[in-house]
């Protein structure tokens, strides 16, 4: 049984259990676990440059976990998957733990969790985490920038408004824009509306720039 420290919080704990396994298992490991927190941490912290952090814990275990990686001559793998979901499989081992460590009593899950898990689905980015789920914009940037798939669009700030968002569907999502054609004369605004999913699209002339006055097919 692993010791927490009185620094640890919830993502400590969790990086704190990856950082043990990759240091005393010297075999090659494959790692099941349900924080995308940390398995976006152990797919870039290899060629990263750590910047010392306000938070000590996290901070001393980033770098033994970089240097627990560096050491390592057999091959690992860190494989996220979402919580709550499985119980037979993969997620076998992750039930028993949860089944471990739960208590008799309901705790409400904290709002940056929440968010976590959501991201996992659905791949907001940071604005609309801060938003939608009233954490801080350094806790929605965090979690942003730990997701491997989002880390590597705008900046680390996620995946942008132009993108289609995962799990949308033919016509759920349009997106519209105005471009001039001067030689149409008095109908030279051409308003183009968009399927996000299918790329269907529709464009019709109109008098002005309102896009009120555009309405594609159901």
């Amino acid at each position: 049984m692993l010791s927490a420290e009185e620094a640890d919080t919830l993502q400590t704990l969790e990086l704190f259990a990856v950082v043990w396994a990759i240091s005393h298992f010297r075999e090659p490991i494959n790692i099941v676990t349900d924080s995308l927190y940390v398995a976006g941490v152990v797919a870039q912290i290899e060629d990263a440059f750590i910047k010392e952090v306000r938070n000590q814990r996290l901070y001393q275990l980033l770098m033994q976990l970089n240097k627990a990686l560096h050491q390592r001559e057999q091959p690992y793998a860190v494989i996220h998957i979402r919580s709550h979901k499985w119980n037979i499989g993969l997620g076998e081992g992750n039930q028993r733990a949860d089944e471990l460590v739960s208590t008799a009593i309901t705790v409400p899950l904290p709002q940056h969790v929440l968010a976590r898990e959501a991201h996992s689905i659905f791949h907001q980015n940071a604005k609309g985490l801060q938003k939608e789920f009233h954490i801080s914009h350094a806790e929605a940037t965090a979690i942003v920038r730990s997701c491997p798939i989002c880390c590597h669009h705008n900046g680390g700030l996620g995946l942008g408004t132009g993108v289609n968002p995962h799990g949308v569907m033919a016509n759920e999502l349009w997106q519209a824009d105005v471009m001039h054609v001067n030689s149409f004369g008095r109908l030279k605004y051409v308003h183009v509306t968009i399927d996000t999913y299918s790329h269907y699209i529709w464009a019709t002339p109109q008098s002005d720039t309102r896009l009120g006055k555009t309405s594609p097919g159901p």
